[in-house]
């Protein structure tokens, strides 16, 4: 059945693997979050439901810096989207070990460029050492399998700020980007740094 309205308030997540896996395809929406906290977390969100619209975060925090799991640290995400979704993030932190964003975009999952966007405003973001004096890219999509042709997926990032923690070097990939992807980077700040495109 169709879940709408949701609201979490002050709410703390921590140790899951998968604090949300959205899946089906009954409408997933208006998911509202507020000053809420994820700790140690692997995923936040694993979409596989191209109608999860909708989902707010203001003033939350993502720590998963001292993460501790036999999968690779590199393939930790926020939002592991294999479809579609309309996600805002305003304001709050991310000490992170992995992605913000990780699309994982088959033939049957399609992005429609005027629906499906994700948008961190006003954040800050500090990137842990994953242990190899490395760190994966913010926004990138699987190696193998993903489907571009008609897939338009966008990600923005607008007055943020990057900072580095440990020896990861200053030559960090934030983002890769693909055909038919859109990426929009306002009024940020970070040191180094590279945006590549595939």
């Amino acid at each position: 059945n169709p879940l709408r309205s949701w609201r979490f308030e002050r709410c703390e997540f921590q140790a899951f693997y998968k604090c949300f896996a959205v899946t089906g395809t009954s409408m997933c929406s208006e998911f509202y979050f507020h000053d809420c906290k994820f700790l140690q977390c692997y995923w936040l969100m694993d979409n596989d439901n191209d109608q999860a619209f909708n989902w707010n975060f203001v003033n939350c925090d993502w720590e998963n810096d001292s993460l501790t799991t036999s999968k690779d640290k590199t393939l930790a995400a926020v939002f592991n989207l294999k479809k579609g979704s309309f996600i805002r993030w305003t304001g709050g932190s991310f000490i992170i070990v992995g992605q913000m964003v990780y699309y994982n975009l088959t033939a049957s999952g399609v992005f429609a460029r005027t629906s499906h966007k994700v948008v961190f405003d006003g954040v800050r973001i500090e990137l842990v050492d994953d242990g190899a004096g490395g760190h994966a890219s913010l926004i990138d999509r699987v190696s193998s399998g993903y489907v571009n042709g008609s897939n338009s997926p966008t990600t923005s990032l607008k007055n943020f700020t990057i900072l580095n923690r440990g020896t990861i070097p200053t030559t960090i990939t934030y983002a890769k980007v693909w055909a038919n992807c859109s990426l929009e980077l306002q009024n940020g700040e970070c040191e180094g740094g590279k945006i590549i495109g595939i």
